[in-house]
């Protein structure tokens, strides 16, 4: 079984997408490595070489605008990673929207629950799921309390 770290670097770097490029050639470039052969290396968990450093992890997250990296470093330290929205001011029809994704997240989550649960028995792949509605849940909901 790969490590979660591991796995989120490698799905981070070859999901990528810009233009008609992806993966390690079309992220390489833009987080300032001179060698998307480098950056796929550290990409590889079978490559003990080379490896993506914590700080390294930030631009590529950051550009890829996708932040597993950082949910799987909390998630293996017992935490979860919640990012703040952008504050604005926002009116009460946007406040409202907030409120209902509020409330559809939670019935996603009390969804997953329900079918994990079917079986009577919760497995690490359902646990997985239900940690993820967990967290959305809880952006969700800090995003309200910030708005408000």
């Amino acid at each position: 079984m790969i490590d979660p770290i591991q796995q989120a670097i490698y799905n981070t770097v070859h999901g990528y997408r810009f233009g008609k490029s992806s993966g390690a050639i079309a992220l390489a470039p833009r987080v300032g490595m001179k060698s998307a052969g480098t950056l796929s290396n550290k990409a590889n968990p079978e490559m003990v070489t080379h490896q993506l450093t914590l700080v390294e992890s930030v631009p590529v997250q950051i550009e890829a605008n996708n932040y597993d990296i950082t949910d799987a470093y909390c998630m293996t330290l017992g935490g979860v990673f919640l990012r703040f929205p952008e504050l604005k001011f926002v009116s009460d029809q946007h406040l409202l929207d907030i409120y209902t994704k509020l409330m559809e997240e939670e019935g996603e989550t009390a969804k997953v629950v329900r079918e994990s649960l079917a079986n009577g028995s919760i497995d690490d792949g359902e646990m997985a799921m239900i940690e993820k509605e967990i967290n959305e849940d809880i952006q969700v909901k800090l995003e309200l309390r910030e708005r408000l």
